[in-house]
């Protein structure tokens, strides 16, 4: 993309003199030093086009990382990333709670904020067997339970449904009815490099694509460790990915209890009420505090996905600071470039001086010069890098088909483009003002 863009406004050099200079008319005292600043540079078109080239494609890296790391946050961090639930509250196993509600109204936790308490059964996934009905091996997935309460004030979204539920609420109704079915998440399916494969854990049937709206339900078999029973469930519905707390095989909890029994952790999930004013992390240290004497931790869900972040974060920030150094590197070459032009044009230089140029005119035209080739170069970078990450994003190459929340990291990119151009100015004004320091007598002199 770089190599061709380049190409590109190499062979239209005469098209950008044209422009550069009807928009130099404004200030026609000017105008000889606007278009001598562009005339000089596409005039030899390799060395032009290589510095071109070298700031967009640092530009295109930088500007790359920091709109791929912000859709990144954006699809984790949606409406629907927590699934309605404002807080997650983890019992201990050796000390499990069975009521929650009841629990918290023996403290001095206002519980008139709670709109609703749901609770999540988990079985560790080195005690899950599960297995596509009609296959031999038993692989390992995380298997979860839901009571009714979880199940009914729950917002969660479905990516496809099997044949026979014509809403995602139907869905639901079938598993807060207890029936034996079951919801799985959508990375089950995946296996383009974001999913899992079937050496490391379960994958969905072959011939079940997730990314339909409408699929033929099919069955899995579970199998207990503990007491070797099976127990034959039906899959009709697949987790949009936008759900991004939900990992594993969803089960309704009276069929997760008759196969299983006890859990081997229970998590609970609150949802404050909507007209409450209390802050959602300060809420969930009210109740870790009351709690604390039973091993209970809480913590906010969103709190907890952006902490999640956290380490992918620093990492596309890493990327950031050595594709910044290569700016830099950039940066500094162009200054040296600007210093030998000043000894290579001495009698351009002189020439220029000697028909009226006046000593103003040549340092602008030295500064216009790079300012002109670095703003090419970082504008197309940066361009094609938004161009290019809106299709990765929005043609659900990085895992979310449904993403339609495209961001562009407007401050990052301005924050590039102006260094970018302002270090350029920086770093060729002192050789522009010594070319324009150059006497003319001697300068014509020079060979």
């Amino acid at each position: 993309m770089v190599l061709y863009s380049t190409l590109i406004i190499m062979w239209n050099a005469d098209l950008i003199v044209g422009f550069v200079g009807l928009l130099g008319r404004s200030v026609s005292s000017w105008l000889p030093a606007v278009k001598m600043a562009v005339a000089y540079p596409l005039s030899s078109k390799g060395r032009a086009g290589m510095t071109i080239a070298m700031f967009s494609i640092v530009v295109f890296a930088l500007v790359m990382v920091a709109t791929i790391s912000t859709n990144f946050r954006e699809m984790l961090l949606t409406e629907d990333a927590a699934a309605g639930w404002d807080i997650e509250v983890t019992s201990n196993p050796s000390n499990p709670i069975d009521d929650l509600g009841q629990r918290l109204t023996e403290t001095n936790v206002d519980t008139t904020q709670i709109h609703a308490i749901g609770r999540v059964n988990a079985l560790s996934e080195a005690n899950s067997q599960v297995r596509n009905a009609g296959e031999d091996t038993y692989l390992r997935y995380p298997i979860n339970g839901l009571d009714r309460s979880y199940i009914d004030n729950a917002v969660i979204p479905l990516q496809a449904r099997a044949d026979g539920y014509e809403s995602d609420a139907a869905v639901w109704q079938a598993l807060s009815a207890g029936q034996p079915v079951a919801v799985i998440n959508v990375q089950a399916f995946e296996t383009d490099g974001f999913g899992g494969s079937a050496d490391e854990g379960y994958l969905g049937p072959a011939n079940v694509d997730a990314n339909q709206d409408v699929f033929s339900a099919f069955e899995v078999e579970l199998r207990s460790v503990r007491t070797s029973q099976t127990e034959t469930v039906t899959v009709v519905g697949v987790i949009d990915s936008s759900v991004s707390t939900l990992t594993g095989l969803y089960l309704p909890e009276p069929v997760f209890t008759n196969l299983y029994g006890e859990p081997d952790s229970s998590r609970f999930y609150i949802q404050l009420d909507g007209g409450s004013n209390v802050a959602t992390a300060e809420f969930a240290d009210q109740i870790q505090g009351a709690l604390q004497t039973r091993g209970v931790t809480a913590e906010s869900i969103m709190a907890q996905i952006a902490e999640g972040q956290a380490f992918s974060t620093s990492f596309f920030n890493l990327m950031e600071g050595f594709m910044g150094l290569g700016l830099f590197v950039g940066l500094a070459a162009l200054g040296v470039v600007s210093f030998r032009a000043v000894v290579e044009r001495r009698q351009q230089i002189g020439m220029l001086r000697a028909i009226g140029y006046q000593r103003g005119m040549v340092a602008a035209s030295f500064v216009l010069e790079a300012l002109i080739i670095a703003a090419l170069g970082v504008v197309t970078g940066a361009i094609l890098a938004i161009v290019l990450s809106y299709n990765l994003v929005m043609g659900g190459n990085l895992g979310n088909e449904d993403f339609n929340n495209f961001a562009i990291p407007g401050p990052t990119i301005a924050l590039v483009i102006v260094t970018a151009l302002v270090a350029t100015a920086v770093m060729t004004w002192i050789p522009a003002r010594k070319a324009s320091t150059v006497p003319i007598s001697e300068a014509l002199r020079y060979e």
